[in-house]
């Protein structure tokens, strides 16, 4: 019986080693486990900002191709209004060199205007009704363009072209 309960405590003192050991391993396990998952956690992490970096660029290239598209499109709209800028610029132009000749012609027609009455009529005209006939001939509303029989040259004929 005594070498029993000696044989009992030696294996319960081999089996309570055993348990410690293996406790430590477990242990040790656990610790190495939480180290793997610390560098691999680490490593997804840098995975993410590397993919997040990639994102960004590919989202930094086609914002700048969108940007580059719209500045081509401004471009293009710019060299439109360029030209009807040009063309309306010769449009002026050419109606300040019209306006021009037509106002040069309105100043012939008064200083002509005189000689033109007494000429176009058979009787003898008075100097007051000559002065009388220029003063509304000066105060002669112009044609409007859109009224009927209107040359848009802003003058009344005296019934000549």
């Amino acid at each position: 019986r005594k070498a029993l309960e000696l044989e009992l405590k030696k294996l319960r003192t081999e089996v309570s080693d055993i348990c410690k050991g293996f406790d430590e391993k477990v242990k040790d396990l656990a610790d190495i486990r939480v180290q793997v998952q610390i560098v691999v956690t680490t490593q997804e992490l840098y995975s993410l900002r590397l993919a997040m970096g990639i994102m960004e660029t590919e989202d930094d290239l086609v914002a700048t191709a969108r940007l580059d598209k719209d500045l081509d499109a401004l471009r293009k709209a710019k060299e439109e209004l360029s030209l009807q800028t040009s063309n309306w610029t010769e449009q002026v132009d050419a109606a300040k060199e019209r306006l021009l000749e037509l106002q040069e012609e309105d100043r012939s027609m008064e200083r002509n205007f005189r000689k033109e009455i007494q000429t176009a009529s058979t009787d003898a005209i008075r100097q007051e009704d000559i002065k009388n006939l220029l003063v509304l001939y000066k105060q002669r509303r112009p044609l409007a363009a859109d009224e009927p029989n209107g040359t848009g040259t802003g003058r009344v004929s005296a019934g000549r072209s």
